[in-house]
């Protein structure tokens, strides 16, 4: 498995770009304690109840095996926003905010899906988040 992919999407909101970034978590699900894994322990992110436990562990393996074979993805979504300041007559500068949103541990056996689930639940909070850091910048150079 990769650790990062190429594959992004753009969106365009109020002239500025919004780029939807792919980065693989860097860790086997054998790595993860977070829930991917089954566990009889109520305490654990895993828990599942008795009854369940060894259909979730089959299902467990099924996404191991096709995570092993590029079938199934574990994602870190990020959202950068880039945008262009016209300093003068002449000159413009591309400002870029680097991941004003970020999820992560996103799993998917689509990675389209993954960006499309980007969009739609991630995007407004990046959106909002970055017309925040502008504002707060104009004011900072407004003195």
């Amino acid at each position: 498995m990769s650790e990062f992919t190429d594959l992004t999407t753009a969106v365009v909101h109020n002239n500025i770009t919004y780029t939807i970034r792919l980065g693989w978590t860097g860790f086997s699900p054998l790595d993860n304690d977070d829930g991917f894994w089954p566990s009889n322990d109520p305490e654990d992110p895993g828990y599942v109840l008795p009854q369940h436990y060894e259909q979730a562990c089959q299902q467990a393996r099924q996404r191991y095996t096709a995570w092993s074979n590029d079938e199934w993805y574990f994602a870190d979504v990020h959202i950068d926003a880039t945008m262009t300041v016209k300093l003068d007559l002449y000159t413009d500068r591309q400002v870029i905010f680097t991941s004003v949103a970020i999820i992560g541990g996103v799993e998917s056996d689509d990675i389209e899906n993954i960006c499309c689930l980007a969009t739609v639940g991630l995007l407004p909070n990046a959106i909002e988040y970055t017309e925040q850091l502008i504002n707060n910048m104009a004011t900072l150079i407004r003195g």
